[in-house]
């Protein structure tokens, strides 16, 4: 079940393409050429600028021309995570103006030349925000988003929050060492497909928010997860257990998933519950959680299959 490593996402297969050839041309739409390297560089600012407006979960409409422009919105858009709609010119603006008035968008992306036709097609309040394409700040980073987490982040907002470990099978770390071993486990797992830990960032700036993980045996697969305090009460328990189901169950192998948690976790039964899973029943004294008790626990189990 390890993934293939030539595989990867649109974004990771576009930016290799940069890294290997960033000086060929990759578009030419008949009035300009722009290398990889320059497209990239454009893609990842408008990238940073979509961040920098917290734009949710919503849809990103874009209104472009067919030119480079609307390929730079669409890399930009998608290296954010977010998900784009094509509001076309050639379409009737009543057309536009209806996918626009279905979206809860917060931004629209455009450029001087469409940006009268892109008013034209908002009818509803409150209005998304413009970003137009030129007048993106040189001053933004241009580099990839490539989101690395110092260990001392880990260490400090979760493995030593005694509220983060407190239903987890592991200690708080008592050091930094053993956050740096944790990591590189997290890491090994994925080069022999043990397990798949991943950890969990907010995409409006970035900042570490957790962890989840996904272990998978043969055609069943568990899952446990842990969010940063601070962070609890905002829905990023629910949002990645859900996530993480679903793509588990896309996998033609996966007929069940299953996660348990001890019976006085209660906002973890709900989250479970939230992405889909039904409880099964108590699994008697099944699991040792060292920051509560010295003795095996009562959990609850829960599960959805296929």
């Amino acid at each position: 079940m390890q993934p293939d490593p030539i595989d990867g996402s649109a974004v990771e297969n576009f930016e290799r393409s940069v890294a290997e050839f960033p000086n060929r041309i990759a578009i030419r739409d008949g009035r300009q050429d722009i290398t990889y390297r320059a497209l990239n560089r454009l893609a990842n600012q408008l990238a940073r600028e979509i961040l920098a407006c917290n734009p949710g979960n919503a849809p990103i409409p874009f209104y472009l021309g067919y030119e480079i422009t609307s390929v730079v919105a669409i890399l930009g858009i998608i290296k954010t995570g977010s998900p784009f709609v094509v509001l076309d010119p050639s379409f009737p603006v009543e057309r536009n103006q209806l996918i626009l008035s279905s979206l809860d968008a917060r931004l629209l992306i455009t450029d001087t030349g469409h940006r009268t036709q892109a008013e034209s097609c908002m009818t509803s309040s409150p209005k998304p925000i413009f970003i137009n394409l030129d007048d993106l700040s040189s001053r933004l980073d241009g580099e990839n988003l490539g989101i690395g987490i110092a260990p001392e982040a880990f260490f400090r907002k979760c493995a030593l929050n005694r509220e983060f470990v407190k239903y987890l099978v592991w200690r708080p770390h008592e050091n930094i060492a053993i956050t740096r071993d944790f990591l590189n486990r997290c890491i090994n797992c994925w080069q022999d497909g043990s397990a798949f830990p991943w950890i969990v960032v907010r995409k409006n700036d970035l900042e570490l928010a957790g962890i989840i993980e996904l272990r998978i045996d043969k055609f069943r697969a568990d899952l446990g997860y842990g969010i940063a305090p601070e962070y609890w009460g905002n829905g990023y328990a629910t949002e990645i257990t859900k996530s993480v189901v679903e793509w588990a169950l896309m996998q033609n192998a996966i007929y069940r998933v299953w996660a348990t948690c001890d019976v006085e976790n209660l906002a973890s039964a709900h989250v479970l519950e939230k992405a889909g899973m039904q409880k099964e029943g108590i699994l008697r004294r099944y699991i040792l959680h060292p920051n509560i008790s010295p003795e095996p626990r009562d959990s609850y189990i829960y599960a959805v299959v296929k």
